[in-house]
């Protein structure tokens, strides 16, 4: 075995190693028997959750689902605030009601 050698490891301990790639995303294995060869795993990389908005982020945050640094942890306690205001609304017209 090529991987025995190459690692300076017996046999067994080559075969050890090469069952555990799978389970570490590191190899998989190609094609089934003794033709079974091992190629290097395609990665896909976790981003995790996307936040679209401030206001999202800053949701996620208080609610902890996000660990942000206490500067970070300030500026969106901040925006969540400010989201959590009423808004206001534009008139039909411009608004300007006086003329």
């Amino acid at each position: 075995m090529a991987v025995a050698r190459a690692l300076g490891i017996s046999k067994p301990g080559a075969f050890r190693h090469l069952s555990a790639m799978p389970d570490y995303g590191v190899a998989e294995q190609a094609g089934t028997g003794r033709g079974a060869g091992w190629r290097l795993a395609t990665r896909q990389e976790d981003t995790g959750p996307q936040y679209t908005t401030i206001e999202d982020l800053a949701r996620a945050v208080h609610e902890g689902l996000v660990e942000p640094d206490d500067e970070q942890r300030t500026a969106l306690e901040q925006a969540l605030e400010i989201a959590s205001r009423p808004r206001l609304t534009l008139l039909q017209g411009g608004g300007g009601g006086g003329q």
